[in-house]
């Protein structure tokens, strides 16, 4: 059938070119009998191919929605004002459509300020089109990246109003808004990432733990770990970025006491007297199993000395957290020492960043593996991924 529909395709580019032709010349003479059969062999050629139906046409339309699915980044991954929106799949033809409208879990993960980026757009389109998004997901839970880093954005409000249903959020707001956001019932929220914004205010925003009774997953950067309240005993993935100081750290710790992912990004200054090089009574986290811990430099051994892990199976660590300048310096026994202390069994060990890799192997020789990498890999986080 292809071949026929092309063979059609080209005879009727072949007639229409022959009428055009044909019409020119009677404007000088009178046009021939011929043209009459010529305009009827095209229009028969012509309903041959508007009969036509393409086979992916044909398919049901529960089996274009499941294809329309795959054609989106993984949910909660929110990528839908980019290249993968299901927008464009409303642009190729009506019955795409009308499939892609009527399939809520399409239009579930909304970034709104990477429309504006990426399109130019304007504020008030930005709000319409996110408010398309809320009502064409329906009663399905929600994944949200908001942002009013440069100015109050105009969407977030609307964002607010179905709190109810997020269930992954991603938050770069201005800490009244963001404390607005979060005052109120979240009874899906599973993971949140929070960047509070603007100012030097150290105004708590607290979330009781019966307005999130099912979040597990958390990620905050330094002005998050100090304002922002949460209930640490309930979390099982836990990352501190962008170079946490050490004071909020040890104080979130001590009480998330039911973690199994942490990922601690360290800054190499330090607030209220702190000093990083001190020791510090022992942390215990009786239920960890992976750890990706990231100090910029060697002043943070006092604290890696005081964690107890005695679940751990995975640790990452830079090299340049032994204090390595020759390959005779490197303070191996730090890492035997700490196995030792936390009683555990360790299936394996990242050194990023290594410049003499063939020294871990050697020194760890209770541990099963040791990768050592020239380069900073992608963080010991996969354990941290979201918990479906």
């Amino acid at each position: 059938m292809l071949e026929a529909l092309e063979l059609d395709r080209a005879a009727l580019a072949k007639i229409d070119a022959q009428v055009r032709i044909l019409k020119i010349v009677a404007q000088i003479s009178p046009l021939p009998d011929s043209i009459t059969e010529l305009i009827a062999t095209g229009e028969a050629a012509q309903q041959r191919l508007d009969s036509y139906k393409y086979p992916v046409l044909t398919l049901p339309n529960e089996i274009v929605a499941e294809i329309f699915l795959h054609f989106l980044p993984p949910y909660p991954d929110v990528d839908v004002f980019g290249k993968s929106t299901p927008t464009r799949l409303t642009h190729i033809c009506r019955q795409w459509r009308d499939v892609a409208l009527s399939t809520p879990a399409l239009w579930r993960a909304i970034r709104p300020c990477r429309a504006r980026a990426m399109f130019s757009l304007g504020w008030d389109e930005v709000f319409s089109l996110t408010t398309a998004f809320l009502e064409r997901s329906g009663s399905l839970p929600l994944s949200v990246h908001a942002s009013d880093a440069y100015k109050p954005s105009p969407f977030v409000p609307s964002i607010i109003l179905h709190r109810d249903r997020w269930e992954h959020i991603t938050f770069c707001l201005e800490a009244p808004t963001l404390s607005n956001a979060l005052d109120g019932p979240m009874p899906l929220l599973r993971t949140m990432w929070l960047r509070p914004q603007g100012g030097s205010s150290r105004q708590p925003i607290a979330v009781p733990s019966d307005n999130v009774p099912l979040l597990r997953s958390v990620t905050l950067d330094d002005r998050g770990a100090r304002i922002v309240r949460l209930p640490w005993s309930q979390l099982t993935s836990l990352k501190l970025s962008d170079h946490v100081s050490l004071t909020p750290c040890v104080s979130i710790l001590r009480q998330t006491t039911c973690l199994t992912n942490l990922a601690l990004c360290l800054s190499d200054t330090w607030y209220d007297g702190d000093d990083p090089r001190d020791t510090y009574p022992d942390l215990i986290l009786p239920h960890l199993e992976n750890l990706a811990f990231e100090p910029r430099s060697d002043m943070h051994q006092g604290f890696f000395q005081s964690l107890v892990a005695p679940a751990l199976l995975w640790l990452e660590l830079p090299e340049m957290f032994f204090g390595v300048s020759r390959s005779d310096r490197i303070q191996v026994g730090l890492l035997n020492s700490f196995i030792l202390k936390s009683g555990c069994k360790l299936d394996g060990i990242r050194i990023t960043e290594a410049s003499f890799p063939e020294i871990y192997r050697d020194a760890l020789p209770s541990v099963p593996q040791v990768i050592s990498l020239a380069r900073v890999s992608r963080p010991l986080t996969v354990p941290l991924r979201i918990v479906r």
